[in-house]
């Protein structure tokens, strides 16, 4: 989601309704850095909390290790099965 559409020069122009009401409930961030350039790389990096250079994703559609703990991993642990956790191209 562009910045400027939730924030910026177009979100007068933007309907984002629902959107807006969820972050009107919720916590929402103004300033987030990305670990890593790639898109994958950096996705793997939110799941599992490394950097890359400790995950060894470090290009788009590279898998992570197997027994590289993630969010996704964890959550099954305690009895959810998330078919996709958020949106991603790393195969957990």
């Amino acid at each position: 989601m562009r910045e400027d559409c939730l924030f910026g020069a177009r979100a007068d122009y933007v309907d984002l309704h629902n959107l807006r009401v969820l972050m009107d409930g919720s916590v929402t961030l103004t300033r987030i850095y990305s670990v890593t350039d790639p898109c994958g790389p950096s996705r793997a990096s939110l799941l599992s909390g490394q950097y890359a250079m400790n995950h060894r994703s470090g290009r788009s559609r590279a898998p992570l290790r197997h027994d590289t703990p993630t969010m996704a991993s964890e959550m099954r642990k305690v009895g959810y099965l998330p078919m996709l956790f958020g949106y991603t191209d790393t195969q957990q």
